[in-house]
């Protein structure tokens, strides 16, 4: 049995992952328990919204759109706490730093693969 290539890829994304939650859950006792940011969940709504639009007009694919939908009414909801929960990046602890740090340069070099190969083999 040949593995394609996408599968491949798909179990190496999965490993990564699976790791990175591994770390997370084991460093979750060091990291202090905030309460939800419900201004990152309106702004993450809006780009959503903004990103599903196109693709259900496109495709009749709805999901995207109506999960922006949703998380912009949760961020609207609790607009009193959006002062009062915004944790800037000055604020974290030095291992939230390093966290976000590895977190954003993962989902970076994925992208970057993504559209490499995408524009690659198109």
């Amino acid at each position: 049995m040949t593995l394609t290539p996408w599968i491949i890829i798909l179990i190496a994304v999965l490993l990564l992952l699976f790791a990175l939650v591994v770390v997370l859950l084991i460093n979750r006792k060091k990291l202090p328990n905030r309460k939800p940011d419900y201004y990152t969940w309106f702004v993450l709504g809006i780009i959503w919204i903004i990103i599903g639009m196109p693709l259900a007009v496109s495709s009749n694919n709805f999901g995207i759109f109506a999960i922006g939908i949703l998380f912009t009414i949760l961020g609207l909801v609790h607009k009193k706490e959006w002062k009062k929960n915004h944790i800037k990046y000055k604020d974290l602890t030095p291992l939230e730093k390093k966290i976000k740090f590895w977190v954003m340069l993962i989902l970076g070099i994925f992208i970057l693969a993504f559209v490499s190969w995408f524009l690659i083999f198109a």
